[in-house]
């Protein structure tokens, strides 16, 4: 397996407000999304609930009192094209490697998995 470098994209500075927590994590949830038996998203969070608006609400909160001047990022990481999809501990497994490197242990995350349906799409991919 090849995980390519993570990207980060463009921070939120502490204090954001929930709708633009919101936004972001709708516009993550909206792609080709890893789904459970159920047929519902897997979402991979240290928070206590999975509701996306319980976890928004409880990110707004955790940045206000960070000592961060940026708490709230946005990291994508991809694997290489040639790599099988990976199942969702496996996933769970690179979160935790990116979060004890990124010493950000107890630091709240949310993330998803988007996964290629046409050919042209981009491989399998975590948002975070």
């Amino acid at each position: 397996m090849i995980l390519k470098t993570p990207r980060t994209y463009p921070s939120m500075k502490r204090g954001t407000t929930i709708s633009r927590i919101t936004n972001l994590m709708t516009y993550i949830a909206r792609g080709n999304v890893m789904t459970d038996a159920k047929g519902g998203p897997v979402v991979f969070t240290n928070s206590a609930s999975r509701e996306l608006a319980d976890i928004a609400n409880h990110m707004a909160s955790w940045s206000t009192m960070s000592t961060s001047t940026h708490p709230i990022r946005h990291v994508v990481a991809s694997l290489d094209p040639r790599d099988r999809p990976l199942n969702p501990a496996e996933w769970e497994r690179i979160i935790a490697l990116y979060i004890e490197t990124r010493e950000a242990e107890g630091a709240l995350y949310f993330g998803m998995i988007h996964s290629p349906v046409q050919p042209n799409d981009p491989p399998q991919h975590l948002h975070l």
